[in-house]
């Protein structure tokens, strides 16, 4: 069993970032000029257009929107996993899919979730590190009405979601810049989906200059 220690990054940060933290308060860019340069770069380096990625700050209303999408539907959630920031605010009804026997989701678990339910993966999971198949991610974005991948460890799966994004009009990858750059909550939290959902979820106007600085320059350092 693998832990992932709660997706806190054992790395600081490189000394790029910090000096892009340190030089965020005599940067000439306004932070939404600065969130569209991080969707351009993020964009470029998935391999996607710009369109599909949302910003936003990384708190406990990062589901939020998503939940206003299909707000009728309950939340379909399969332990063990660690709690999920502000999951438990979203929905009056919130279901739990127990995993197999290997810590897995297969045909049992799609089999248990509910048509149209909003199912949420993380993937890699914590704390058992397994991560979903594409066969399988596939399936189950057929079954619910959205598919929530928090691919926040994505670094450490063997095959990119991303070309999901391309097929399903249903699937949001989240994505976090704690574990790999080892940011802390200046920092945004990004998401890679359709262009639709993406525009419904983004948050530029919340952030700030010195997470934005801090974010480019992880992305420049990837």
């Amino acid at each position: 069993m693998l832990a992932l220690d709660g997706s806190v990054s054992p790395y600081l940060p490189t000394k790029e970032i910090l000096l892009a933290i340190e030089s965020a308060a005599t940067v000439e860019h306004c932070p939404v000029t600065l969130a569209r340069m991080l969707r351009e770069r993020l964009a470029l380096l998935h391999g996607v257009n710009p369109s599909r990625i949302a910003v936003f700050p990384q708190d406990d209303c990062r589901f939020e929107r998503l939940a206003g999408l299909q707000p009728a539907a309950p939340w379909v959630i399969y332990p063990p996993v660690m709690p999920a920031m502000g999951i438990q605010a979203l929905s009056a009804e919130s279901i739990e899919v127990e995993r197999g026997t290997r810590f897995r989701i297969e045909a049992d678990q799609i089999t248990d979730t509910p048509p149209g339910s909003l199912a949420l993966v993380m993937t890699p999971n914590d704390p058992t590190g397994n991560a979903i198949g594409v066969t399988t991610a596939a399936q189950l974005g057929r079954r619910s009405s959205l598919l929530v991948l928090d691919e926040r460890s994505a670094e450490m799966q063997r095959r990119s979601m991303i070309p999901l994004v391309e097929e399903f009009d249903s699937i949001v990858l989240m994505r976090s810049f704690s574990d790999w750059a080892g940011l802390g909550a200046p920092a945004p939290g990004y998401a890679i989906t359709t262009t639709r959902i993406a525009a419904a979820i983004d948050r530029t106007d919340e952030l700030e200059a010195p997470g934005l600085q801090a974010a480019l320059a992880a992305v420049s350092n990837a």
